[in-house]
């Protein structure tokens, strides 16, 4: 039995008092007692009564606690509704110890899973990650194997589509450009090209129209355009796959 399961048996059924007697076992063993809050309940649930009362209900508590060998160095009554425990050296390796012998920590498996979708990384593409992606991924992947670990099922997504101005705008400047779709190209090459075509963009007004059309045209199922894409994903793919294996991502 452990620290929360001691508090809770501590908080008897029969309280001094009774407005604390007729609503503290249906109201506060399922919700406060779980979080060790039971004193911050017992105070609400003791609206009304004596000074005297509350104070000898949390006596009470205490005085169960302490019969408790082995569990608390000290038990201090600390003001209207608290009670401070100070936990044992001893209670604290023998709880450790019990962790580190079960192959689950002493987390539980839920009764029933729940099946979560968890939306990290998101890289844009055609361009090198920066530390937004890097931090969403960090986050995402230990919210993912927190998740798993507890027993849920995870649905991972990573949505990397990009289908705005922006990559009709690199689209029409690598055509422009006469890129070699089949030629060895890293990111840092397209990074170049796109600040080249953000440029464009803003001081020719007909490469900006250029490149709105060539959006359109990409949703449209245009063979050049697709093919021109699809070589972009391959590329950014390739450049972000290899980030994750090398920080043991699960995207």
């Amino acid at each position: 039995m452990g620290p929360d399961r001691l508090i809770e048996h501590a908080s008897p059924a029969q309280y001094p008092h009774d407005n604390f007697r007729s609503q503290s076992v249906v109201r506060g063993r399922k919700r406060f007692v779980r979080w060790a809050n039971v004193a911050t309940h017992l105070l609400v649930l003791g609206h009304g009564a004596s000074t005297n009362m509350r104070h000898a209900t949390l006596q009470a508590i205490a005085d169960r606690l302490n019969a408790q060998q082995g569990w608390f160095e000290r038990i201090e009554i600390a003001g209207p509704g608290f009670i401070n425990l100070t936990l044992s050296g001893e209670a604290i390796v023998r709880m450790a110890a019990a962790m580190f012998d079960d192959p689950r920590l002493g987390v539980d498996l839920p009764e029933r899973a729940d099946r979560v979708a968890i939306d990290y990384g998101s890289p844009n593409l055609a361009k090198e990650m920066h530390i937004g992606h890097l931090r969403s991924t960090i986050i995402g992947d230990a919210i993912v194997r927190i998740l798993r670990f507890a027993g849920h099922e995870v649905l991972i997504q990573n949505h990397i589509g990009d289908w705005g101005t922006p990559f009709g705008m690199l689209l029409e400047n690598l055509i422009d450009k006469g890129w070699d779709q089949a030629g060895d190209h890293s990111l840092s090459d397209l990074n170049r090209l796109y600040e080249e075509a953000r440029a464009r963009f803003d001081a020719e007004p007909a490469f900006a129209e250029r490149s709105r059309q060539r959006v359109v045209r990409l949703q449209g199922g245009d063979a050049e355009s697709l093919a021109f894409w699809k070589r972009l994903i391959a590329e950014s793919c390739g450049h972000m796959n290899e980030v994750f294996r090398r920080l043991g991502f699960r995207v």
